[in-house]
């Protein structure tokens, strides 16, 4: 007969060995560590309310850029521009805005990767409605613009996402549709331009040059990630990322795509969601982020409190950091006596948003960083992986400790 102590140890061993193997099913719940902000960056202008859209910070992480779009809350809206590019340099205890450069045509709504910084640090590519502008990083000056190779008559040119190769000599482009458009950055010259997807898919919002500069990958509101030999306009392989079996799921946009180098491992992080507009019926925003190993295997997923529109990995790959867009939205209803609309009209409402930071080869949740109003539209890491911006629909922009140096 088994003593009282010799019980309890057994009891014990058990117990140990229950909560080991629920931990290795992931059902222990994580907890991330909460930061705050360490600076909140703003240019407000009177009158009108502030999209950020995108991110990019420089190879010394000493500068960062961004660029965002007006709504103004008066109609007509007043002459002045629609757009503003700006460039931040980092201080002690903050960033302070260096210089500012006015966009007149109107931006795009959706989500999408139109802002880029060439390698060089030199050059920021900026896709506006129908045309691609470069301005000067030094002082915000345009010093050329880069058109489209359109057949007479087509109208469908607006720039949805921008992408240098690694060595700086080739700016791809993608135009509403399924166009793919690269150029030879230095001439402006047109280097291939083709049909990528087909008729699944009319929306290319993120595209990335491998290392080698030879592959081009691109996703959208498409059901794959392809891979182009974009000097042949030759399809080389898709990854298949979306049940399309799965008639519920309405996550089927790819909003972002980075690589990350872990060691002598790669993996594939994407961000998911579903479509910030066009609804018609009561609902909120959904999204997730996935991480594929190199040969495309679904490694594991994680889900938001929103729609993820972007991801950035870490110097060394070891984790990753993504934001969060909270919308939900309802039919507006219609007053007794008043015509009922073709289409509902829809209101929309915005809540607060985070950004997580997760460990890349588990998806351990790591951090939460929350500040931010409403949804999340992008995030950039620094080169020394010190500490990581944030923008936002809320027309700010925040800078961050990474978890590593919030424990120092």
């Amino acid at each position: 007969m088994l003593t009282r102590h010799q019980v309890a140890l057994v009891f014990g061993s058990a117990l140990l060995f229950a909560v080991l193997a629920v931990a290795q099913q992931g059902d222990v719940p994580e907890k991330p560590v909460k930061l705050r902000a360490l600076a909140t960056l703003e240019a407000r202008r009177e009158g009108c309310d502030k999209h950020y859209i995108n991110l990019a910070m420089s190879a010394d992480g000493k500068r960062l850029y961004a660029v965002a779009r007006w709504e103004y809350a008066n109609t007509p809206p007043p002459p002045v521009p629609l757009g503003q590019l700006e460039c931040w340099e980092r201080t002690e205890d903050g960033a302070q805005l260096v210089w500012l450069a006015d966009v007149t045509e109107r931006l795009v709504s959706l989500p999408t990767r139109i802002l880029v910084l060439s390698p060089d640090n030199k050059h920021l590519a900026l896709g506006l409605s129908d045309r691609v502008v470069v301005f000067d990083t030094a002082n915000g000056k345009p010093v050329r613009e880069l058109l489209p190779d359109m057949p007479d008559g087509v109208t469908d040119r607006v720039v949805k996402a921008l992408a240098f190769s690694p060595d700086g000599r080739a700016l791809a482009g993608s135009y509403w549709g399924q166009k793919i458009h690269v150029w030879d950055f230095a001439s402006g010259k047109t280097l291939k331009a083709w049909q990528a997807f087909d008729v699944g898919c009319n929306q290319i919002l993120t595209m990335r040059f491998l290392e080698s500069g030879n592959v081009l990958a691109i996703t959208g509101n498409y059901h794959r990630v392809a891979f182009y030999d974009w000097q042949q306009a030759r399809l080389l392989s898709a990854w298949e990322v979306r049940d399309l079996k799965d008639e519920k799921s309405t996550t089927r946009y790819v909003y972002d795509l980075e690589i990350a180098r872990c060691g002598d491992k790669t993996y594939w992080v994407s961000a998911h969601g579903d479509s910030m507009h066009g609804r018609f019926f009561d609902g909120a925003s959904e999204g997730h982020v996935e991480v594929r190993d190199e040969q495309g295997r679904l490694l594991y997923s994680r889900k938001a409190g929103g729609a993820v529109l972007a991801v950035a990995v870490s110097p060394d790959g070891r984790w990753f950091a993504h934001g969060e867009c909270n919308i939900s939205w309802r039919q507006r209803p219609v007053a007794p006596g008043e015509p009922v609309p073709f289409r509902p009209i829809l209101d929309y409402f915005h809540w607060p948003s985070a950004v997580h930071v997760r460990e890349t080869e588990t998806g351990r949740h790591l951090a939460v960083l929350e500040g931010h109003k409403r949804g999340i539209t992008d995030v950039a890491i620094s080169p020394d992986g010190r500490w990581l911006a944030s923008c936002s629909n809320d027309g700010t922009i925040r800078l961050w400790q990474t978890p590593a140096q919030a424990a120092k």
